[in-house]
């Protein structure tokens, strides 16, 4: 990283950058939780001998990176836009 007259800080940046830092880690949290919890309970269901249906549809991973594309993917075309509607 270039410096630029202060000191770097990994956390350093906009409230912004903050926010969607926070974001994206509650939003794993969140999934590693549900995976978590739909594993422990298909684990009793099959204990019990309760046959567990396919999933049918889209993986939850799928739509984890889906979603995490389309934050990020969003955010660089607004920072792009942005930038180059400020000029040179």
């Amino acid at each position: 990283m270039a410096y630029h007259g202060r000191r770097f800080t990994r956390w350093s940046g906009s409230p912004f950058h903050t926010v969607l830092r926070i974001l994206t880690f509650l939003i794993l949290v969140a999934f590693v939780w549900w995976r978590v919890q739909r594993y422990l309970h298909n684990r009793r269901l099959r204990r019990q001998g309760i046959e567990i249906p396919e999933q049918k549809g889209p993986r939850a991973v799928t739509l984890l990176a889906g979603l995490m594309l389309a934050v990020y993917g969003g955010y660089m075309l607004w920072h792009l836009f942005g930038t180059v509607s400020q000029g040179p």
